[in-house]
């Protein structure tokens, strides 16, 4: 941000510079006033250029590092905060790594009770109740999914915990009742 107030006031002062050679032409030479209009003229060309450089260095920086495979425990911890303890045990994961391209975060987790409860607790989900041989017909939106995101959960009914963020990001999750094992998909377009 000091940059930019910085590129601001320097390119103010070399307009102000610019604008008091024209106005004083007729006192200068020719050959004065050329250099000068030059000299200007590169110093705002340069602090463009330098301004510029540098936010396109840490746009090309920042694509880099998010484009990075995160680990599954990052992950976690970005959709849910930090787990109460070490009881969340990764069984497969899928990252989105890059947004607008992949659709998803895909997980399967074994977790404990209160790590579930917790994380239930935290967000406004909506609750509702799926019958387990219609999972065909839930599954459908989810179109993209890994080969082993498929509910095999025990049981005759599956619960599905879902919150709509906004009208790009919604985060659902799937588990058997009575159970800690779950699925979550948690999408961002």
């Amino acid at each position: 941000m000091i940059n930019v107030l910085l590129l601001m006031i320097l390119v103010g002062a070399l307009i102000l510079f610019l604008l008091f050679i024209s106005v004083k032409e007729t006192k200068l030479s020719k050959k004065t006033i050329l250099l000068a209009k030059t000299i200007c003229l590169t110093s705002i060309l340069i602090l463009f250029l330098y301004t510029g450089i540098g936010k396109i260095k840490a746009g090309i920086s920042r694509l880099i590092h998010n484009s990075l495979p995160k680990d599954s425990k990052t992950v976690y911890s970005v959709l849910f905060g930090k787990p109460l303890d070490e009881c969340v045990n990764v069984i497969n994961f899928k990252d989105q790594v890059l947004p607008k391209i992949d659709c998803c975060i895909w997980m399967e987790l074994q977790l404990c009770p209160s790590e579930l409860q917790r994380i239930i607790a935290s967000r406004n989900y909506t609750k509702s109740i799926v019958i387990k041989s219609d999972s065909v017909n839930v599954l459908r939106p989810y179109s993209g999914r890994p080969g082993w995101w498929n509910l095999q959960l025990p049981g005759d009914t599956i619960v599905k915990y879902n919150i709509v963020f906004d009208q790009d990001r919604e985060q659902t999750l799937f588990v058997s009742p009575g159970n800690t094992h779950i699925y979550i998909c948690d999408r961002a377009q």
